[in-house]
This record gives C-alpha cells, sequence and structure tokens, in this order.
C-alpha cells in the first residue's frame, strides 16, 4: 500500500491509496499516565488526544502534545534527522494504515531548496525502516501497527501539486504547448515556489523557483508582537490559533477584540510573499499562463494572495495537495 506524508512545519498530513486521511499539527512531548483526566471527564477519543507508543517510548502527537506545554517542533532547516521527524511519520503512517497491513510504499517530500542535498539523507531514514506504533488514547485505542517501509518516493514540496491539481486529460491537453505554470505552496516556516514549462514533458525551471523564508508562523508571531503591545503580556503560542479563530481573547475579564489588527498583518504577510514570489519570477510574471495556490497559508492568506497573478487557481483541498500530489507521482512510479 502507498501511504503519502507531508510533514510540515506546521502540520502533518497523510493519505493513502483509498483516500482516507488525516492531519495533526507537528508537534511532539513526553507522554505521561493520563488517568486522571477521565475523573473529569475529558474526552479521550479523538485525534485530538494521540498518546501513542513508538517503538517503546510514549509520546503525546498534535494537539495533546499542544496542550500538555512540553511540545516541542523544529524550524530547522536539518529536520530529516530531528527525533520529532521519525515520530510523527510513524503517527501519520499508522493513522491511515489498515490494521493487517505492514509493508508501506512511504511518499513523501522536502521543501524546493532543500531537496536536492536532503533528500539522500530522508531515504537513509525511511529505506527499511521499522517501526511499531501502538495507541494509547485517541480513535484507534488499544491497537498496534507495525510498519515496515519496504519502497521510498521522494518528491520536491509544491512540484506535486500540479499532479493533484490537475487530471491526466488536462495535462495532456497542455502538454507540448510551452506554457509555463507555476505553484505557490504556502507552507507554515517556508513558501515553495516550483515553475514548470509543458513541453514534450513537464520541465522544471529552476531559475524561477525556490524557497522563500516566509510563512504563516510569521503571521502567528505578528499577532502575538500585537498582542504584547495592547497588553504588555506575552501570548502562549499554543492560544494564538485562538486568537486568530474568533478575533480576540478573554483578557482581565473582557473580550479583547483584535479582528482588524489581525486582518492588517494577514495582508501585510500576503503582501511580503508576493512581492517575494515575484522577485523569482524575475521579468517572466506575464508570461505565466496559470498559477496555482496551495498549503494551509493559500487558505489563511487567500482574500490578499490571490492578488498575486492574473490567472490564479488555489486547488481543492489545498491544505493536502502535496501529500494528494506524492500520491499520485507515487502511483504512476509504481
Amino acid at each position: 500500500m502507498i501511504i503519502s506524508v507531508d510533514i510540515g512545519y506546521g502540520y502533518t498530513k497523510a493519505i493513502n491509496e483509498q483516500g482516507q486521511k488525516q492531519s495533526f499539527p507537528s508537534l511532539v512531548a513526553p507522554g505521561y499516565n493520563r488517568e486522571i483526566e477521565g475523573i473529569f471527564g475529558a474526552e479521550q477519543g479523538g485525534l485530538d488526544n494521540l498518546h501513542l507508543d513508538v517503538d517503546g517510548e510514549e509520546v503525546f502527537v498534535g494537539e495533546l502534545a499542544r496542550r500538555s506545554g512540553n511540545a516541542s517542533y523544529t524550524l530547522e532547516v536539518e529536520k530529516v534527522n530531528h527525533r520529532n521527524t521519525k515520530v510523527l511519520l510513524a503517527a501519520a503512517a499508522a493513522l491511515v494504515m489498515p490494521y493487517n497491513q505492514e509493508k508501506v510504499h512511504i511518499a513523501t517530500g522536502l521543501p524546493f531548496q532543500e531537496y536536492t542535498y536532503q533528500k539522500a539523507n530522508l531515504e537513509k531514514l525511511l529505506k527499511d525502516m521499522q517501526i511499531r506504533v501502538r495507541f494509547l488514547s485517541g480513535q484507534l485505542k488499544g491497537q498496534e501497527k507495525n510498519i515496515v517501509v519496504s519502497t521510498v518516493t521522494i518528491f520536491p514540496q509544491g512540484a506535486g501539486v500540479i499532479y493533484s491539481s490537475m487530471d491526466f486529460q488536462q495535462l495532456k491537453e497542455i502538454a507540448r504547448s510551452g506554457k509555463l505554470l507555476s505553484v505557490v505552496d504556502i507552507g507554515y516556516k517556508t513558501t515553495d515556489v516550483v515553475t514548470f514549462e509543458a513541453g514534450k514533458k513537464f520541465s522544471l525551471l529552476s531559475s524561477l523557483s525556490g524557497t522563500i523564508d516566509a510563512g504563516a508562523a510569521d503571521f502567528e508571531r505578528q499577532v502575538q508582537n500585537l498582542f504584547m503591545e495592547r497588553t504588555g503580556h506575552r501570548l502562549d503560542p499554543t492560544r494564538v490559533a485562538r486568537v486568530i479563530e474568533y478575533g480576540g481573547i478573554d483578557f482581565r475579564g473582557q473580550f479583547l477584540d483584535m479582528r482588524d489588527a489581525i486582518e492588517r498583518a494577514r495582508e501585510t504577510l500576503a503582501q511580503l510573499i508576493i512581492d517575494k514570489v515575484k522577485l523569482l519570477w524575475k521579468d517572466q510574471t506575464d508570461f505565466i499562463w496559470r498559477v496555482f495556490l496551495a498549503g494551509g497559508g493559500a487558505l489563511l492568506l487567500q482574500r490578499y494572495v490571490s492578488n498575486i497573478h492574473f490567472s490564479t487557481k488555489t486547488v481543492a483541498d489545498a491544505q493536502f495537495a502535496n501529500a494528494k500530489g506524492f500520491l499520485e507521482v507515487a502511483k504512476r512510479r509504481s
């Protein structure tokens, strides 16, 4: 079975050949006994309660890790050998892997700028990897899955979006047309820009592609800064998402309305990304036939970032666009 896993800096996404998919924050924390929570009626059956035993080590993953207060994540460029990478991969694969399955073909990707020099290390990590995952809580509580990686496919992030946003007939229609297509994949830490020319084959144009050091994390930091300016207090990172969702937060017994400031921060980040992308495209912007927007950041900034080009399309299920693309590439290679 092919399982596609997109380990983003913000969220980890997984999808299998049957279309079953899961997503959770890319956070890991040490696990501990949670029986006392049951006294207060805490729900332990959902995806936000991933307490796992991974090769004998108890860990909290995703939202549960965030709530524990000891969550760790990495924004480092060299994340391939980070301990969290293996845990996140194992958790994602186990969530979408059939109970009686063991051998899997893992399809995944790396940011465009890191693909060339980190691909070999990631292949080494994944090849012949065997991991045992036991679910101590969550929707699969009591299940144990042994993951044996038999095949690995690694593809540049962003490039996979083409295969998830256009079907075979559409790709066939524009083949040999010479049209330029560009993917702008806005992630948590970075934005990948990958541009292709539709010749006899789809050729990647490195001169019009690259990785921009800007993403949704910059928006969250700006919201934290705005809260500090308004209140003089630091906003815990675990509460940022809630502030963004509700446009403010209860502070000192009253609702602190930050909607206008949050919207300005959203617009500012979108414009920064637009400016940096156009620097990559140089003088070729007007020759690009279509721009595909993907990634969770594309949804976060959609109102403003759609102005990046006169022919822009936000791909369906944008957060899973890369994972779906990796899956399609792996299917074709199989």
